[in-house]
């Protein structure tokens, strides 16, 4: 984009660059005007430069600095009443999880069902592959308890630093299946981000939106088929002894698959 190689070059500040991304956004159909918007709030909260004491990095300041811009402009609405919130609490499907955040629905001045989950981890010294492992495990638990009950698909996100990947979990065949769909980095500074506006970047970021969009926030899809009801809710336990008590950065990933 033009607009954010301005910035650069100093002929636009960040706020003048986001004013012309929104006017952009304008102009573009409901999904990518997502994108658009979400890349356009990042201006105004990344650091002009990295932040190099990543130590006092913690993992607020990840959700708020810079994630949270980007990913409340994808899976948000008020018009449809789609919030992404940071609780860091326990939800009413499955009560001895926090999830880090929660994609909900609103009710009139109530949260409804939830429709997707978010784990962050800083990414610092302080992030094992254990660590990872157990945060993967429990966007598994809610995602799967949360497909069986709701009957449509669920989509979480996993954060390690700068790394954002998003899951879809689905129910096809009598099989229950979390699959990755996107994978990107993103910015740590105003001065990265036009390395992070790439095509391949915004491809990824269009694809998940609108998969959230069509697949998770409708009460039903045409072509998905609800699971069947009597299955028991997966708890956090049947998962944690498949990691490894090592909390070893340069071992090879301890989850064991049976």
């Amino acid at each position: 984009m033009d607009i954010i190689f301005c910035i650069d070059s100093k002929e636009l500040n960040p706020k003048e660059a986001k004013l012309k991304l929104l006017t952009l956004a304008g102009s573009l159909d409901s999904l990518k005007a997502r994108v658009v918007e979400g890349i356009a709030d990042m201006l105004t909260k990344l650091p002009f430069d990295a932040i190099v004491d990543k130590k006092k990095v913690g993992e607020v300041d990840h959700q708020i600095r810079y994630y949270e811009p980007l990913l409340s402009s994808m899976l948000s609405d008020n018009i449809k009443k789609v919030i992404l919130r940071w609780p860091n609490k326990t939800g009413n499907i499955t009560s001895d999880i926090r999830a880090n955040a929660i994609i909900s629905t609103l009710i009139q001045s109530r949260f409804g069902s939830h429709i997707g989950y978010g784990e962050v981890k800083p990414g610092d010294d302080s992030t094992t592959i254990q660590s990872l492992c157990i945060a993967t495990l429990k966007l598994v638990v809610l995602t799967k308890n949360n497909c069986l009950k709701k009957g449509s698909p669920v989509l979480s996100f996993q954060v390690n630093g700068f790394q954002l990947i998003f899951y879809l979990y689905t129910f096809r065949s009598r099989v229950y299946t979390m699959t990755e769909i996107g994978r990107i980095e993103v910015p740590n500074s105003l001065a990265s981000i036009q390395s992070f506006v790439t095509f391949k970047n915004l491809q990824v970021l269009l694809y998940v939106t609108q998969v959230f969009w069509y697949c998770c926030f409708s009460d039903s899809s045409p072509n998905y088929v609800p699971p069947p009801p009597p299955s028991p809710d997966l708890t956090i336990a049947n998962l944690l002894n498949m990691a490894s008590n090592s909390s070893s950065k340069f071992r090879d990933c301890p989850v064991n698959y049976y």
